[in-house]
């Protein structure tokens, strides 16, 4: 069974995002940029602190409130895998679609 499309597979290259994020003003403001990379696990103890700090972000609503701007989204997403019809299939993910 196919889980995605094929053409889903190939990012986004950070040309196309730069040029988007330039040609859109409506989008909000960047990522703060101590959230923007995160670091390889294999420095544990800066990834523990850059989790924190996303996980801060995250529930102090500052993409929202924190003077960023950001649009939520218009539709639901999926967040995994789902196999049959959207609203009566069966979802694989961790947890049902959300809007972010």
């Amino acid at each position: 069974m196919e889980w995605v499309c094929a053409d889903s597979l190939a990012p986004a290259s950070q040309d196309l995002i730069d040029e988007l994020c330039m040609n859109t003003s409506d989008f909000g403001q960047p990522l703060p940029l101590n959230l923007q990379n995160p670091p390889p696990l294999s420095m544990l103890d800066d990834k523990n602190m850059f989790d924190f700090e996303m996980e801060t972000f995250l529930r102090n609503r500052d993409y929202a409130e924190g003077g960023l701007d950001w649009l939520h989204d218009v539709n639901w997403r999926l967040t995994g895998p789902y196999a049959g019809p959207i609203g009566s299939g069966f979802s694989f993910s961790t947890h049902p679609a959300v809007r972010i």
